[in-house]
């Protein structure tokens, strides 16, 4: 795995979550004052529970990231394979 990816992965995994609050961000200032009460009504458990999808959302992006960080190795180790090939064949003409 390349440095340049792992720190691709880690710089949006710190970006996942911010500025989610899984409430939708209204239009107008009116809007804004009439939501007010719905979201104080969400308390502690809201939290957890987006605490707990951010956690989900994470562990995914990594298991994805990792995959596909297998993948290009595989493709690598193909692509040195190929190029040994056309050597081999070029030797032979």
């Amino acid at each position: 795995i390349s440095p340049a990816l792992t720190q691709k992965v880690f710089a949006n995994m710190r970006r996942v979550g911010k500025g989610f609050s899984g409430v939708e961000t209204p239009l107008f200032e009116g809007m804004i004052a009439d939501r007010q009460p719905a979201e104080e009504e969400l308390g502690a458990e809201q939290v957890q529970v987006d605490a707990v999808i951010v956690e989900d959302v994470a562990e995914d992006v990594l298991d994805t990231c990792f995959a596909l960080a297998r993948r290009i190795e595989g493709l690598e180790n193909d692509k040195a394979a190929q190029q040994l090939e056309i050597v081999k064949l070029k030797a032979r003409v």
